[in-house]
């Protein structure tokens, strides 16, 4: 006995059978997902149980020891050390970071000014012997420093390392728009200089930063 019309099946790929090709009629049905469970459709009647992934690990309880989160990382102060001699640059990192402070570090100044363009830093360290230059005023990461907007550059504290520059001579340190001026030998009480730095700016700007901070 023939078929009648109501007895067909009518779809999308019987109506425009042109449209479809073979692989799209074979196409795997979409998966569909309740809650922790996935159904994954395989006949029209009938659907597999995928199981849920198993549960977190959590043997961080024991040991106390939790993975810091990116959250947690962007609260820490940052600074950038700019020195070529190992031996000034590790005693300057170990320093910064009893402070607190998140260090980096760089080799070549197309580095420090990519760094600088997209971080805010609390600390920058620059030392007059980063760049080969014959003079420190053509410093290309020191004139950077110097045209930062002053919403950026109040909120870093430069100081500025250097074989001739006369240690917390501050009228130095005006001219050179920056906040300190250490000399080479003066690295190795470098903890109790930045100690006697930090109350003097606090002190001196402090109520300044506060007062911008609540209009903002």
């Amino acid at each position: 006995m023939a078929k009648t019309a109501k007895d067909k099946k009518v779809d999308a790929f019987s109506l425009f059978p042109d449209l479809f090709s073979q692989e799209t009629r074979k196409r795997r049905p979409l998966d569909r997902s309740y809650g922790h469970e996935q159904l994954i459709s395989t006949t029209s009647s009938s659907y597999t149980l995928v199981r849920p992934p198993l549960p977190p690990d959590i043997s961080w309880l024991g040991s106390g020891e939790v993975n810091s989160s990116s959250k947690e990382l962007m609260n820490i102060p940052s600074a950038l050390i700019l020195m070529p001699d190992d031996t000034l640059r590790n005693t300057t990192v170990t320093v910064i970071e009893a402070y607190g402070y998140l260090t980096e570090t760089v080799e070549t100044p197309l580095e420090a000014i990519h760094r600088l363009s997209f971080s805010n830093y609390g600390i920058i360290v620059v030392h007059t012997g980063f760049e080969d230059r014959m003079s420190f005023s053509d410093s290309v990461v020191h004139n950077y420093l110097c045209t930062l907007p002053m919403s950026r550059r109040r909120g870093a504290y430069y100081i500025i390392i250097g074989p001739d520059l006369h240690t917390d001579y501050r009228l130095t340190a005006l001219a050179l728009s920056a906040n300190l001026v250490i000399n080479d030998r003066d690295v190795e009480f470098l903890k109790k200089i930045l100690k006697k730095g930090f109350r003097e700016y606090e002190e001196l700007f402090g109520p300044v930063m506060e007062l911008l901070h609540d209009k903002s």
